[in-house]
């Protein structure tokens, strides 16, 4: 079998499926090898062509090229929920998204101050390394200046793409607002986060909102809205009523997402999470988890939270803010909240589509997001 012919053995999987995993999975083989090629094209273009160092394609490869790929698999499958036709026609696009979500997590790197990411250095760390191979007067300066730059120079490359899509105008021109409709969310709840302190004991629906802009709103709600964009959704009444329906099921189901990440964060091992366990308390993340321990937990339970803050935990301190945070009944409240959640965006299933096949990849990908993970 030729590549060709494999490609588009496996673009038909993808109109045939109902099970979100085959979906999932078949989408991980095609996006890979597309996002290679795309970025390859952009490092002759770009990277070759200006005194740009190699260091920067290689971690914007790194973090485009990581991960579960969930995102842009749900850009195919909002292009399918709008009528769009065949997947693969989008392919290229579906994986720009990923290249937006990549900049998100660097520049996120960034602001959290992370040292890992998936098993290896955050970018503004291995830019840091590098600057003192190179002897560099500010290494640390350096760092951060470059790992944003990576994160800015990965949209534009989105963009360029989207744009080069063989498309009606119109409907490039409805996924370029899209996309910058969820940046522009995505960003308001990184400003929400940033300024919002975990200690303060926020509402609850403060914490929730920060989860809906900055995560669902771009991982679930955004990817599939974008993909039902390239379809044409927003031209009709129609689409803009299935446009409403997806953020009905996307914002609850990507809430409960991360939700439940936060509450990996905190009970999953190093290995599982590819980053350090204690991070989120090191962050000060506005958690339910941390929230509700804060608010519902003895004097003991809430002053090992609060001196933890801000802190590597390790070992017996470790263990000591995991027991405060389930003794309090703040693991147990966050997994029912997800769970609650998902529920929620279920029921909104068939508002967004009356198609057995689509309803049954929505259904499962609802569960996905609390037992897996994005």
């Amino acid at each position: 079998m030729t590549l060709r012919e494999e490609t588009s053995a496996l673009a038909a999987v993808l109109e045939t499926t109902s099970s979100w995993d085959d979906y999932l999975n078949t989408y991980q083989q095609l996006a890979s090898e597309t996002l290679t090629d795309l970025l390859a094209q952009w490092k002759k273009d770009i990277f070759e062509s200006a005194p740009i160092p190699e260091s920067v394609f290689e971690e914007v490869y790194s973090y485009a090229t990581g991960g579960k790929k969930s995102r842009g698999a749900l850009v195919l499958l909002g292009y399918q929920l709008a009528g769009g036709g065949s997947p693969s026609r989008i392919l290229r696009s579906s994986v720009s998204y990923e290249l937006i979500h990549a900049a998100f997590l660097i520049h996120d790197d960034v602001m959290d101050r992370s040292l890992t990411r998936r098993h290896a250095p955050t970018a503004h760390l291995a830019f840091e390394r590098l600057a003192e191979q190179i002897g560099h007067r500010d290494p640390e300066q350096f760092g951060v200046s470059m790992a944003i730059n990576a994160g800015d120079i990965a949209p534009a490359i989105a963009y360029n793409t989207v744009c080069g899509e063989d498309l009606p105008p119109g409907r490039i021109i409805d996924g370029m607002i899209c996309l910058n409709e969820i940046i522009i969310a995505t960003v308001m709840g990184q400003f929400l986060d940033v300024t919002l302190s975990i200690e303060d004991a926020p509402d609850e629906d403060d914490v929730l909102l920060i989860h809906r802009l900055k995560t669902a709103n771009y991982t679930v709600t955004g990817a599939l809205r974008f993909g039902a964009s390239l379809a044409g959704a927003r031209k009709t009444t129609e689409g803009r009523a299935l446009m409403d329906a997806l953020a009905d099921f996307g914002d609850p189901v990507g809430i409960a997402f991360q939700i439940q990440d936060d509450h990996l964060g905190m009970f999953a091992s190093e290995d599982d999470l590819g980053k350090d366990v204690s991070s989120d308390l090191q962050e000060r993340k506005n958690t339910l988890l941390f929230l509700h321990c804060l608010r519902e937990g003895t004097d003991e339970q809430r002053e090992t939270l609060l001196a933890a803050l801000g802190h590597k935990a390790e070992g017996d301190d470790l263990a000591r803010v995991q027991a405060a945070l389930h003794e309090s009944g703040a693991a147990a409240y966050s997994e029912q909240r997800a769970q609650q959640l998902v529920s929620q965006g279920k029921e909104a299933i068939p508002e967004v589509t009356r198609d057995e096949r689509l309803a049954a990849l929505l259904k499962q990908l609802a569960d996905f997001v609390v037992s897996r993970g994005f």
